[in-house]
């Protein structure tokens, strides 16, 4: 048996996930970053690996004053698994633009590793996705955007 109950583990990942959507919602990161302990580490596909829980904070607030990422809100968890043992959990998501204005849905996939420390914060995170995809769904919705501004400019002119 683990540290932690598979029950723990589970409400710690339900607050997680709480987080991620209010901080989704108001776009504002900081309570995200308060996930992590002091120490935390984050490892990203792209983006260099944050060793500090003030590293995360100043590298997801300043993601998200991009215009792009910035309408990425919505975190759709597919599934997850719960390791009691190890006290990790690994999830699929599917992260997703805001309606552009015109109905079409833009999204990528991305799979996590979460690694659980207690107190309901983790000390470890790393992202796997396919760069290209994300790039290709951040110009779709970009695109589409831009597509629905110029449509209501012509209309309103």
């Amino acid at each position: 048996m683990g540290q932690w109950t598979k029950e723990h583990l589970l409400d710690a990942w339900q607050h997680y996930e709480a987080v991620v959507e209010r901080c989704g919602k108001s776009n504002d990161w900081n309570d995200y970053a308060d996930l992590f302990t002091e120490d935390g580490r984050y490892v990203d596909d792209v983006d260099p690996d944050r060793n500090r829980r003030e590293e995360i904070r100043d590298w997801i607030t300043g993601i998200y004053t991009n215009p792009v990422a910035r309408a990425v809100r919505t975190f759709v968890t597919k599934w997850f698994i719960v390791d009691e043992e190890r006290g990790w959990v690994i999830a699929e998501f599917d992260n997703i633009w805001d309606d552009p204005g015109n109905g079409q849905v833009f999204s990528f996939r991305n799979y996590t590793l979460m690694k659980y420390a207690g107190d309901y914060q983790w000390y470890f995170q790393e992202d796997q996705y396919n760069p290209q995809k994300r790039m290709e769904a951040g110009m779709g919705w970009m695109q589409a955007r831009q597509a629905v501004k110029k449509s209501v400019k012509e209309i309103v002119s």
